[in-house]
């Protein structure tokens, strides 16, 4: 159905037994680049939590949002980032979004953000009308 958009949410290792991919990567590896990066480069929020969208104001941001800097994704822009108000600043999940209408796909790390924060990020891009996925470190 045209129009339509989904989301899902995955938690961990419990779609990927023993937390590997299915190309064998270790995930550990993955989660290790991505703490790296992380505190390799500062995060600027141009965003800040309770600000407009700027092509959508009526929908607002629930987190801080933001970018590393000195650091590219795939739309030329830095890597987004949302920050938690969990003191530990490393990434707890990656949200991958897809954009119908833009025709992108964009992945955003998730910083410092609790369970609860993680749903909420996700239900603004539910808002939006965006498809989006999340996955989470495993807390093991």
């Amino acid at each position: 159905m045209a129009g339509r958009r989904f989301s899902v949410l995955v938690v961990g290792s419990t779609m990927i037994p023993g937390n590997k991919l299915r190309m064998g990567v270790d995930m550990a590896d993955f989660w290790a680049d991505v703490d790296a990066l992380v505190e390799r480069h500062r995060v600027v929020i141009d965003r800040p939590a309770n600000s407009p969208h700027p092509a959508s104001p009526e929908h607002i941001y629930p987190l801080d949002y933001g970018y590393l800097e000195d650091t590219r994704s795939n739309d030329g822009e830095g890597v987004d980032v949302w920050v938690g108000t969990l003191p530990v600043r490393r990434a707890v999940g990656v949200v991958c979004t897809v954009d119908g209408l833009k025709g992108e796909v964009e992945i955003k790390l998730l910083v410092g953000c609790s369970p609860a924060e993680i749903a909420t990020v996700h239900d603004f891009f539910s808002q939006l009308q965006m498809g989006s996925r999340v996955w989470l470190r495993d807390s093991k």
